[in-house]
């Protein structure tokens, strides 16, 4: 079993149900702070319901189970600088998306992803840390550059 500290928002299209409250019994069961934040329609919902969490300041991590993850993952990223979304379509690309990219919400697709892909993919995405590098800078970069247009009025 792992530990997260972290407090993490849950949420699901109703077709990923089933899913959503396996992985939810284990996470609770290693004692993972979580926010359930539901059954929804559609992935539009279902990632708007767990991105708010994180917005609010509420979850630091999301996890969305659906059955249109590219898409839910695209909106995600349309959503403001604090969401950062990733496609869980492998262990190896989860990992990467949380050490290089700091990734926050993490979009699992039930079309395509067995139980034991997803398990390991949420595992990845709670255990594994930003690393810095590369993304830090591109970060700052983006900062400065908005504090220059709202300077300039832009």
């Amino acid at each position: 079993m792992f530990s997260c500290s972290s407090v993490v928002a849950m949420a699901a299209d109703k077709p990923a149900f089933v899913i959503k409250s396996h992985v939810e019994d284990y996470l609770r069961e290693c004692k993972v702070p979580l926010i359930d934040c539901g059954l929804h329609d559609s992935y539009l919902d279902t990632v708007a319901a767990a991105a708010k969490e994180i917005v609010c300041g509420k979850a630091e991590y999301g996890i969305v189970f659906t059955h249109d993850a590219d898409l839910a993952a695209a909106f995600a990223n349309r959503l403001g600088k604090s969401v950062r979304a990733l496609m869980a379509d492998n262990p190896t690309r989860v990992m990467l998306g949380r050490s290089e990219n700091n990734v926050n919400l993490c979009v699992a697709d039930m079309a395509t992803l067995g139980f034991g892909v997803v398990m390991e993919s949420v595992w990845k995405f709670l255990t594994t840390g930003f690393s810095g590098g590369d993304f830090e800078r591109i970060l700052k970069q983006l900062e400065e550059e908005e504090e220059y247009e709202s300077s300039a009025g832009l």
